[in-house]
């Protein structure tokens, strides 16, 4: 059997609700006329006159009551179904607004990667002396099997010409001085980034990041630029949990659709023609409803790119489509009113979920209408009553009362059908008060997916990086001989400033002393031997801790650990990462949930490791929870469910890492409060 999509369920509960208000309309006249016939009748006979003017003009009296009634309904349901329109709408508009934001921090990286890698003594070298591209070619190529993410790196001399390349050889040698993202390199002597292109080099979608390389008197003199695999953003629009009726694309500065699954739109359609396209590269986020091309009428969500850290973006803007079906559709195009800087105030720095009030506001508005239902119906017990005594009067009547007989029981059997169709109404209004609760619950599981899924890349990120700088010559050889540890120091130093998501970069020789360090450099001789990460990664493992309280950094972190080996493969000693905690915490907050929600970071054991209140770290304990179970057994959902000590009920959104490529995680969950109430 078919599941029917929330929207579907919105709209369908809506078109009900009208069409049966529409039948009780009907049976009102119906009844009124009734009553004006029961008056005719009843004044042909002085007796008859006596006994049921009254009732019937009583009857008409609540008939007109109804009309009125009516006419207030006809307003909210034109209201209701406006409202479930929007809020399917501003449901997209949250859903392009996290997609967004998750290709900002993915492109974020790829910015970061360009500008350390430029700085790589083997690079600089072979730029400078035109020597050591094997070298070079063997470190690129490394890097692009390491990041996983590139189709290919290319180096260039300061002329232009291509002097090594991580996968294809046939472009060494080959002059790209006349190409823009080189010029505009060495002229800005600033990283330059392209918008995405096909690339007859690689054979694919791509975009160049391009980075100045320089000599230690910072003169230009050549250029480092990969080519980033344009599948993995795919990869993040695809993992999107929307209707199979659903469509995603992805447009540059200009409206030209440079994502989609319809691969034929790449680079030929442009979006400029429709509200929200119009909207998102004039830099708004928001939300529409319009028709699309083939006259069928779509609810858009729509957001532009915000940059992330250093990143500003390029002015690419996500727009998300539904098709709906409505009746007396209008144009609608709305923005949301940005906020200001939400670093700016601490008690704001939670992210809010912009269907939290188009919710909040189709739930006003069923209340108002089971309001003016209930008033119908109080309205019918009335007359079903004046219908039965007016019977009972007819019948002592005799063969006089007979024809009102029949018109009082028929206004008696109207008056009951009507009660029939308004507690139709009334359970149907209950359907749509439980599928907008659904849609909060949708949104809780879905935002802790999302919430994890973004977690987990930027943890892959900091697992490539690690091992990506044991290659550094300047790490190999400091860490081998002890020698040249001002000049590793002053890299690591680059290579933090370049990240910005470290609090520190320690390199550790084969006995476990500190002999380089980006900032904390009197830790220097410190002996780290005893520590389990690097016991296990001088064995030559990858090792990844969990988030612990870090002393010699002062704050909490995870350390990402990787072996250091010489060019004949000995290991020589460790290199250390100090994350930043507070861009996982970033991530927590970003997190568009509704304002009375709670986004922890639990790891494995249950503890929260991150949350909006840092005070819970460590110490706040979820094992006990359903929801934490289920999560680890890898399902990723909601559920409803009292905390096991103070007996508060909660709606939980919940889900497990998946980790991403070769990143495997660490097994850390995400559960997203909502509180009910006590048990």
């Amino acid at each position: 059997m078919e599941t029917k999509s929330i929207s579907s369920q919105l709209i369908a509960a809506t078109t009900k609700i009208g069409n049966i208000l529409h039948q009780i309309k009907e049976i009102n006249s119906t009844t009124k006329l009734i009553a004006i016939n029961a008056a005719i009748e009843s004044s042909r006979s002085a007796q008859l006159a006596d006994n049921f003017s009254s009732l019937s003009e009583q009857v008409r009296t609540l008939s007109t009551r109804s009309e009125e009634a009516f006419s207030e309904i006809h307003g909210l349901i034109e209201s209701l179904r406006k409202s479930c329109s929007k809020a399917i709408a501003v449901r997209l508009a949250d859903v392009a607004i996290d997609i967004i934001d998750k290709i900002d921090r993915n492109l974020f990286e790829r910015n970061c990667d360009c500008q350390a890698w430029a700085t790589f003594k083997d690079n600089v070298h072979t730029c400078n002396t035109g020597e050591g591209v094997r070298q070079s070619t063997d470190l690129i190529r490394n890097l692009v099997d390491i990041y996983e993410v590139y189709h290919d790196i290319l180096l260039l001399n300061k002329d232009g010409i291509v002097i090594a390349a991580a996968k294809n050889n046939n472009l060494v040698g080959q002059d790209q001085s006349n190409r823009l993202w080189f010029q505009e390199t060495i002229n800005r002597n600033n990283v330059y980034v392209t918008d995405m292109y096909y690339s007859e080099s690689v054979k694919n979608y791509t975009i160049a990041y391009s980075s100045p390389v320089r000599d230690e008197n910072k003169n230009v003199i050549g250029v480092l630029s990969t080519r980033f695999n344009w599948d993995y953003i795919y990869d993040i629009i695809e993992k999107v949990k929307l209707e199979l009726s659903s469509r995603i694309v992805l447009i540059n500065a200009d409206g030209t659709v440079i994502a989609s699954k319809q691969k034929k739109e790449i680079l030929r359609d442009n979006v400029l023609w429709l509200g929200a396209g119009e909207q998102s590269i004039m830099g708004r986020r928001g939300f529409s409803i319009e028709t699309a091309r083939n006259g069928q009428w779509k609810a858009y969500g729509y957001s532009k790119t915000k940059g992330y850290n250093a990143y500003t973006g390029k002015g690419w803007s996500i727009i998300v489509d539904e098709p709906i079906t409505i009746e007396n559709p209008r144009v609608m195009i709305e923005t949301f009113q940005e906020r200001q800087d939400l670093r700016q105030n601490e008690a704001e720095t939670k992210a809010k979920a912009n269907s939290e009030s188009a919710n909040a506001e189709l739930l006003q508005i069923t209340h108002q209408l089971g309001e003016s239902i209930e008033t119908i119906n109080r309205i019918n017990n009335v007359t079903t009553t004046l219908a039965l005594n007016a019977a009972i009067r007819a019948d002592r009547a005799g063969d006089e009362g007979r024809a009102f007989s029949v018109l009082a029981e028929e206004v008696r059997a109207f008056s009951q059908k009507s009660d029939l169709l308004t507690e139709e109404i009334n359970s149907t209004l209950d359907s749509l008060n439980h599928v907008v609760q659904e849609t909060a619950s949708a949104r809780l599981a879905d935002a802790a997916f999302d919430t994890i899924d973004k977690v987990d890349r930027n943890l892959f990120e900091r697992n490539c990086d690690v091992q990506a700088w044991t290659t550094f010559a300047e790490v190999i050889h400091c860490a081998e001989t002890g020698e040249g540890v001002e000049a590793t120091c002053a890299l690591l130093k680059e290579i933090h400033t370049i990240y910005e998501v470290y609090y520190d970069i320690y390199l550790l020789n084969q006995k476990g002393i500190i002999c380089a360090s980006a900032i904390r450099q009197d830790l220097i001789g410190q002996d780290q031997s005893d520590r389990d990460w690097f016991q296990q990664t001088n064995q030559g493992k990858l090792t990844v801790t969990d988030m612990y309280k870090s002393e010699t950094a002062g704050a909490y972190t995870v350390s990402y650990c990787a072996p250091v080996k010489n060019r004949t493969g000995q290991i020589v000693g460790v290199i250390t990462t100090r994350f930043n905690w507070n861009f996982i915490v970033d991530i927590i907050n970003a997190a568009l949930v509704y304002s009375d929600c709670q986004v922890y970071l639990l790891n494995l054991n249950g503890f929260v490791i991150a949350s909006a209140n840092n005070k819970d770290f460590l110490k706040r304990d979820f094992s006990k929870f359903e929801a934490f179970r289920l999560a680890s057994e890898g399902n990723n959902g909601f559920i409803v469910e009292s905390d096991p000590e103070t007996n508060h009920i909660y709606l939980i959104g919940y889900a497990r890492t998946e980790g991403y490529n070769r990143y495997k995680g660490k097994g850390w969950i995400i559960l997203i409060l909502q509180h009910k109430g006590f048990k």
